[in-house]
């Protein structure tokens, strides 16, 4: 069944299927750095999908009154760091980002497919600050957007 991203909610539901569906992810999580620090001490299931999403949007005006918003999010792929040294961190990033382009090609195949109605677009991805907590955190981000019908009308019972 396609599914229209149109508010966080469907957004978290795309990304936690797409965690549960992939076979290198452990877990899923939804929020800000708070809800990951808290999992560490308790269920946090390793390597996890992360979604964070920022809240400003931007209004895209296509000279209509077909108006989208515009809003950016950012995936994490997290695992534990295995130790200091450069090579095996190396080596586990490398997975991590493996799994950071499974995830994009994955996106667009269900556009190309019909499976989703939304417009993910610029996609960037590399390295993240490493998270420290009970367990150190090492993962490859990736930033995109993805754009939204806006319904905005002027509505002069609002007004004095």
């Amino acid at each position: 069944m396609a599914l229209t991203v149109i508010d966080y909610d469907s957004l978290r539901q795309y990304f936690s299927n797409v965690a549960a569906s992939h076979v290198d992810i452990n877990s899923f999580k939804f929020g800000d750095i708070d809800v990951i620090l808290n999992s560490m001490k308790s269920d946090l299931s390793l390597p996890v999908l992360w979604l964070q999403v920022h809240d400003p949007v931007t209004i895209i005006d296509n000279l209509s009154d077909n108006f989208m918003g515009d809003k950016k999010t950012s995936i994490y792929i997290m695992d534990s760091a295995p130790d200091e040294t450069f090579s095996n961190r190396q080596a586990k990033y490398v997975e991590l980002e493996s799994i950071a382009r499974d995830i994009i090609s994955k996106i667009l195949l269900d556009w190309n497919n019909g499976d989703i109605f939304t417009r993910f677009s610029n996609f960037v991805y590399g390295p993240m600050e490493d998270i420290k907590g009970s367990v150190r955190l090492i993962g490859c981000r990736i930033d995109l957007n993805f754009q939204v019908p806006m319904r905005l009308v002027y509505n002069e019972a609002k007004w004095q």
